[in-house]
C-alpha cells in the first residue's frame, strides 16, 4: 500500500511539473452535486488533482486484483512442477511428488534424476552446480543444460515435463479473453461476415509486424489485372 501511494503522488507531481511547464491549468471550478429528494448530506466536489488521484488509486486496485487472478493458476502449475525446479530437482533432500503427473513413471523419473545428480557432480561443473542449487537457474536452463551436452535420451521423462511446463503457461489464455483479436476487428459487419473472411482479418490483425511491411500498391496492381470474378475477396 505504502509503494502504491508513492506511486501516486510522484506521478501527480510529475504530471504537475509536464501541466506547469506546457501552461496548463490545474483549478477548476467545482460543482457541487444537486441532493435529491430525502438526502441530507451535503457532496463535497473533489478538486482536480483529487480527482486524478481517485481515478489513480481505482485504477491501481484494479490492475493488482486483475494480476492476482492471472497469477492464481500459475502458483498451482508451480507447485504440482516443483520436482523439475532445478534447485529441488538436484537436491536429495527433497522429496518429489510426481503421483499427479500423467504418464510419467516414478521409479523411472527418480532413476533420470539421479543421472542429472551424478552428471552434475563431474569435477568441471562444480562451480556451475552451485548457481542451480542456488536457484538462480530455472526450468529453462535446465532443459538448454540438457539439450547442450545431449542428455535428453538419458533423461526422455524429465525432458518431457520440462516442455510441458514451459509451454503450458502460454498455452493458456482463459483469463485473457477480453483481449481476443476477434474483438478488435468486431463491427457492425460481423453478423453477416463469413467465417472464412473473419478468420483472415484475425490473422491480419494478429501478424501486424507483417502487414505493415506489405507493399499494398503491387497487390491492388496484381488484383485489378485479374478478373475479379476469379479472385476471392477477403
Amino acid at each position: 500500500m505504502e509503494q502504491r501511494d508513492t506511486l501516486v503522488q510522484n506521478a501527480v507531481i510529475a504530471a504537475k511539473i509536464i501541466g506547469e511547464e506546457m501552461e496548463i491549468s490545474t483549478e477548476r471550478r467545482v460543482r457541487r452535486r444537486k441532493n435529491m429528494s430525502g438526502e441530507n448530506s451535503q457532496d463535497v466536489g473533489l478538486s482536480l488533482e483529487e480527482e486524478v488521484r481517485r481515478e489513480m488509486f481505482s485504477s491501481m486496485d484494479r490492475i493488482i486484483k486483475e494480476i492476482k487472478e492471472r497469477f492464481d493458476q500459475l502458483h498451482g502449475l508451480v507447485r504440482k512442477y516443483s520436482c523439475i525446479i532445478p534447485c529441488n530437482l538436484l537436491n536429495e533432500e527433497f522429496e518429489c511428488q510426481i503421483n499427479d503427473l500423467i504418464d510419467i513413471d516414478k521409479e523411472q523419473f527418480h532413476i533420470e534424476r539421479k543421472r542429472i545428480q551424478v552428471f552434475m557432480a563431474v569435477s568441471t561443473l562444480k562451480e556451475e552446480v552451485k548457481h542451480w542449487k542456488n536457484g538462480e537457474k530455472g526450468p529453462l536452463d535446465l532443459l538448454k543444460f540438457i539439450q547442450q551436452y545431449r542428455l535428453e535420451n538419458s533423461v526422455p521423462n524429465i525432458v518431457i515435463l520440462l516442455r510441458i511446463f514451459l509451454t503450458i503457461s502460454i498455452s493458456v489464455a482463459s483469463c485473457e479473453r477480453s483481449f481476443s483479436k476477434l474483438k478488435l476487428i468486431k463491427n457492425y459487419l460481423r453478423s453477416t461476415m463469413s467465417q472464412s473472411r473473419l478468420q483472415n482479418l484475425a490473422i491480419l490483425s494478429i501478424e501486424q509486424e507483417i502487414t505493415k511491411n506489405i507493399n499494398f500498391e503491387s497487390i491492388i496492381h496484381d488484383f485489378s489485372s485479374m478478373k475479379a470474378r476469379r479472385v476471392d475477396i477477403i
